[in-house]
């Protein structure tokens, strides 16, 4: 994924990226009229019009402008009297789906700016969560700034300044500034929480320690750059990526139905199927695989940190193994709320472990907290590691701890 995962299909450019105004300016010239980058504002809303409700300064509809391609960001701005998105200079595509911008130039930033205090005042929204944000931070060139104007004025902005803002602190060109992104006010979604998290839990040696960072506020990753705990959105599974119940299910990703011969979505997910790919009827495997998924939301919702839960994982929501549903509007991406019924039993301790109050606590007299929570909630063998010396120190808190061998298909 973008983050140590990719779940865009990456489409490779083919040379130097048009501006959406160059776009337009071919048509306008098949037309014999001006080009786009010398219409007034009113013209060039005047014919996207004929498609489309717009006023100025109300976003477009993603992926509309003149010729109706489609492009990553697109709206018109109150202080704009020309119409045009300034694109990179170099061809590399740091979204992963082209016409990446320059959110850097003084217009585009204007424009994002209007567009984001549209939605707080308009659509009275609390925050925005924003998608391989590496990319608002890099100039025209590419290369990324210590300072980007863009972050820095979204988090100054008196309108913006009490919503929430929450980056997603890599992007599809190389980028990731998981604890470093722009300032403090700044959270980030940490992707090294989800990977190590589900490296522990599959059992890959050397993961104890790193576990132990992550539950406990990820220090070693945010002290640096005067961060605190909540700056860090915590998460096992996120909307790319298998589901919790597909991250014990399957070892290999299954994404055929999206047409791209399976070469889209993360290639490495740290996922295991304890026997059997995707679903199976052998109680054992399923045992496995439902104290897999207890321990994994046991830990993500005592860590210190701000918790995300991908909807659906506190009943077993499945994809059916697919780890890029984008495409999906079909049963593959929608709920299934006849899980509910199904895994009542986990979705029961998935509320009963958020609203446990011990929750806000790291650790009581060197107990780790998921020991002393597990034991609150009359859990007592939930845990099931590889790790031996893991093993021996749950057990020394009296917690019955069961060996689980990852059994590959």
């Amino acid at each position: 994924m973008k983050e140590s995962e990719t779940p865009k299909s990456v489409r490779q450019p083919t040379g130097r990226k048009r501006s959406v105004s160059g776009q337009a300016a071919e048509k306008a010239d098949a037309t014999s009229g001006p080009a786009a980058s010398e219409r007034p504002l009113h013209d060039y809303a005047a014919e996207v019009s004929e498609r489309t409700d717009v006023r100025v300064g109300v976003p477009l509809p993603l992926g509309t402008h003149a010729r109706g391609e489609g492009v990553n960001f697109a709206f018109f701005s109150r202080h704009a009297s020309r119409v045009r998105l300034e694109l990179f200079d170099h061809p590399e595509d740091a979204t992963g789906t082209g016409n990446t911008i320059n959110a850097n130039h003084p217009v585009v930033r204007d424009h994002i700016l209007t567009a984001l205090r549209h939605w707080v005042i308009e659509m009275q929204v609390d925050g925005f969560r924003f998608d391989l944000a590496s990319v608002l931070g890099r100039d025209r060139a590419g290369r990324l700034l210590a300072n980007a104007p863009l972050l820095e004025q979204i988090a100054a902005d008196p309108i913006l300044r009490d919503v929430k803002i929450i980056a997603e602190a890599w992007d599809a060109a190389g980028a990731y500034e998981v604890g470093s992104f722009s300032e403090r006010r700044w959270a980030e979604w940490n992707g090294q929480y989800r990977d190590d998290v589900r490296r522990f839990w599959r059992g890959d040696d050397g993961m104890l320690g790193l576990f132990a960072s992550r539950i406990c506020g990820s220090a070693d990753i945010y002290s640096k750059s005067g961060k605190g705990p909540e700056s860090s959105i915590n998460f096992v599974t996120g909307h790319d990526g298998f589901t919790l119940h597909d991250l014990v299910s399957y070892r290999q990703k299954h994404n055929e139905s999206s047409r791209q011969n399976n070469h889209d979505g993360a290639i490495e997910n740290f996922s295991e199927n304890y026997g059997a790919e995707g679903e199976t009827a052998d109680a054992r495997i399923e045992s496995i695989r439902k104290s897999q998924i207890k321990n994994f939301l046991l830990s993500l919702l005592i860590s210190r940190d701000v918790p995300m839960l991908l909807g659906g994982d506190e009943f077993r929501r499945t994809q059916g193994g697919n780890n890029n549903p984008y495409c999906q509007d079909n049963e593959t991406s929608w709920y299934d709320w006849n899980c509910l019924e199904r895994h009542r039993d986990i979705f029961r301790l998935a509320l009963d472990i958020a609203q446990t109050p011990a929750r806000q606590v790291a650790y009581i007299e060197n107990t780790p907290m998921f020991v002393q929570i597990a034991e609150g909630l009359g859990i007592r063998s939930i845990l099931h590691t590889d790790h031996r010396s893991t093993r021996a120190k749950l057990a020394s808190f009296g917690l019955e701890v069961a060996e689980c061998a990852k059994n590959r298909a």
